[in-house]
């Protein structure tokens, strides 16, 4: 969704993926898988605009872009999603690859690869461990997404999970090779 949602290819990979039309890409005419469950995440990440006392998103230099997946949870100051430290109009490639899976009948799994950068013992959403004492806001923000999502996208969500691979002993911060 990051990587082709707002582009002149989304009304082209989503019917591909969540239909079963016949679909022309590329001088062909293909078959359209129909698809009917799609993954969304949450993410976790910040913009270099989110300075929170001097502290940003310590992401490695590596990480390729599409898998930066911006939160909508700016900082700590506010834990209600109508305030200012929220901001809904974030990662609209990805939300914008949403809609049209949901134009199509999809159901949706939302997931969540790491919590809030600012959550985390490192400082960032490409790793480090959740902190104890932000295990009830990443609760608060998973469940905010949903709500938000249901409220005003018109998305219903089937299930979240809050980690996408909680314990794969291969992961390490920073991720540098």
């Amino acid at each position: 969704g990051n990587g082709v949602g707002s582009s002149s290819y989304q009304t082209t990979y989503a019917d591909l993926i969540f239909t079963l039309n016949t679909v022309s890409f590329n001088g062909q005419n293909l078959p359209g898988l129909g698809l009917n469950i799609a993954r969304y995440n949450i993410g976790g990440g910040g913009l270099p605009t989110d300075n929170i006392g001097g502290t940003v998103d310590n992401r490695p230099s590596i990480q390729p872009w599409y898998k930066d997946i911006d939160g909508y949870w700016k900082d700590w100051y506010s834990t209600s999603p109508t305030s200012s430290s929220w901001d809904w109009y974030r990662d609209s490639n990805q939300r914008n690859l949403m809609w049209a899976a949901r134009d199509r009948g999809a159901t949706f799994e939302f997931f969540a690869n790491a919590p809030m950068w600012w959550m985390t013992s490192e400082k960032s959403s490409a790793g480090g461990a959740l902190q104890s004492w932000n295990r009830r806001d990443f609760a608060r923000y998973l469940a905010s997404v949903v709500q938000y999502t249901h409220a005003n996208w018109g998305v219903s969500v089937a299930s979240l999970s809050p980690f996408n691979e909680p314990s794969a002993g291969w992961w390490t911060y920073p991720k540098d090779k």
